[in-house]
């Protein structure tokens, strides 16, 4: 009889879970999941040094329960963390799974606060003040820190390897980043390598190369056929190759050291 309890016990939570899975969790267009959400405390110290870093702090239940407050403002919040045209950036915080001790004057949800090279500046409780706070950033009639945000280069900007140059090499040493336009990988890395040649042309010569125009010359069997990739020439002859986003910025941190 005892062990039938226990099966009828183990049940009854299987359909709890269940059904909480099951919870609706969005709140108009948007849910929890379209934000990124923090892990540890800590991590508030990396946020706010080269973006508007705004921190919603929210209670959410084992049950997908939200806490009252949140309820009521959780619409507003998304709405305005996925289509606000401020620049700002907007990341979650679960009372019940982040790690860690919270901040000073954060223990009460729904929360937001702003975040300026990893302190708090501005710490809004409380579903009314929320709402008002988010109607004074809409008509921006608050003052939100200003970022000047990086330069975004485009391939034009910078001199395309040919194929001439490639069968005309000689005692050169220069470096040629390969790429596709399309190439989901290589948009992923687009600013970081650019930004790396604008800064190190100098140092470097460095060339981009768009393969879906060339055709490499079967001499060159060490030539990669993947994107993204960097190929090394040292006097004409190729003497490093690397391929893939984390070889390809590896590389270009090593070069940044030395």
């Amino acid at each position: 009889m005892r062990m039938r309890k226990v099966y009828l016990v183990v049940i009854f939570m299987i359909l709890l879970m269940t059904l909480s899975g099951c919870r609706q969790t969005y709140f108009g267009e948007y849910t929890y999941r379209d934000f990124d959400h923090l892990d540890h405390w800590t991590e508030l110290d990396d946020l706010g040094h080269d973006r508007i870093d705004m921190v919603y702090y929210y209670d959410r239940d084992f049950f997908g329960t939200p806490c009252p407050g949140c309820k009521m403002v959780n619409e507003s919040i998304f709405l305005f963390g996925q289509e606000n045209t401020l620049g700002v950036h907007l990341t979650l915080v679960n009372e019940r799974e982040v790690q860690g001790l919270r901040p000073v004057g954060v223990r009460t949800a729904p929360r937001l606060i702003l975040i300026e090279n990893g302190e708090i500046t501005h710490n809004v409780m409380g579903a009314g003040p929320i709402f008002e706070w988010l109607e004074a950033l809409d008509k921006k009639q608050f003052e939100l820190p200003y970022y000047d945000p990086p330069h975004q280069f485009e391939y034009r900007d910078f001199e395309t390897f040919s194929l001439s140059q490639l069968q005309s090499l000689d005692n050169e040493d220069i470096i040629v980043y390969a790429y596709l336009e399309v190439c989901a990988a290589c948009q992923l890395i687009k600013q970081d390598v650019l930004h790396f040649i604008d800064q190190y042309n100098g140092a470097y010569t460095v060339y981009i190369w768009d393969l879906l125009y060339v055709s490499i010359p079967s001499e060159y069997s060490d030539f990669p056929t993947v994107v993204p990739s960097i190929i090394v020439f040292e006097s004409g002859d190729i003497i490093a190759t690397y391929k893939g986003v984390a070889e390809v910025i590896d590389y270009l941190d090593t070069l940044h050291d030395e």
